[in-house]
């Protein structure tokens, strides 16, 4: 694999086995020995931008990608262990962009979240994606993103009905993490000036959210305060300046 590869990989369910896309590939590995199990290849060209699972859904994946040369970007359920697709709906194109990669499902499996292509210097927005029938809904209320000085970073279905994303501006160092209702479109979230997020993790148990901020290379926890606010708390954790994930893991 060249490092100029699209990659992309997600754990399943069980935790049993990792997905692992490169470029138009799928990939089964399996997690107790690292053997290597189905792999799915597109025949059409489909270049593979995230991943994302479903609870209790072991054996299938949800893909977001694009058809390459094309700018024609697809959402696909795909039976890893047939190595078919389930279902294939088209979420947008322009000529000449490149698969997103920031993508969630609800753990019920009936919406994506995932954003628009979008080229240099172009605008996106943030749409859901009715994984029944396809219909796509632009979510209202979210601030668009614009290539390359804004970002949304860490899109996560927290579950049936919220998400959690970062919006970094790098022109001005400020950055907000936002917890986004679905089904009513208010947000909650706290805002952080001078600093941006390379990478947020969402905890269910305390409803807080882990922060790793880009430029400053420290590790922090969003708190829920009894007024539905939120406190930045530094953790006192610092990394290594070239560092930009990290995961929580709770025991």
């Amino acid at each position: 694999m060249s490092r100029t590869a699209s990659t992309a990989l997600q754990v399943s369910p069980d935790g049993s086995q990792l997905y692992y896309a490169v470029d138009d590939t799928i990939s089964v590995l399996h997690a107790a020995n690292g053997e290597l199990g189905n792999v799915m290849t597109f025949s059409d060209g489909y270049y593979v931008g995230a991943l994302d699972t479903t609870p209790d859904d072991n054996g299938t994946v949800y893909a977001l990608g694009n058809i390459s040369g094309t700018g024609t970007q697809y959402i696909r359920r795909v039976d890893m262990k047939a190595k078919s697709v389930m279902t294939s709906f088209p979420v947008g194109s322009i000529p000449g962009a490149t698969a997103e990669e920031q993508f969630a499902v609800t753990p019920d499996g009936k919406r994506a979240i995932f954003m628009k292509p979008v080229i240099l210097f172009g605008q996106s927005d943030v749409s859901e994606v009715d994984l029944s029938n396809g219909k796509i809904r632009q979510l209202p209320g979210v601030q668009p993103f614009k290539y390359p000085s804004t970002y949304i970073r860490s899109l996560e279905a927290i579950n049936n009905h919220q998400v959690v994303f970062a919006y970094d501006n790098e022109s001005t160092l400020a950055a907000s993490v936002t917890i986004y209702d679905l089904d009513t479109g208010v947000k909650t979230g706290a805002e952080s000036n001078g600093q941006i997020f390379s990478q947020i993790q969402y905890d269910a148990k305390t409803q807080s959210v882990f922060l790793l901020s880009q430029f400053k290379y420290t590790v922090g926890q969003l708190m829920l305060q009894d007024d539905g606010t939120y406190k930045n708390i530094d953790l006192g954790f610092r990394t290594a300046p070239s560092s930009s994930i990290f995961a929580f893991v709770r025991h």
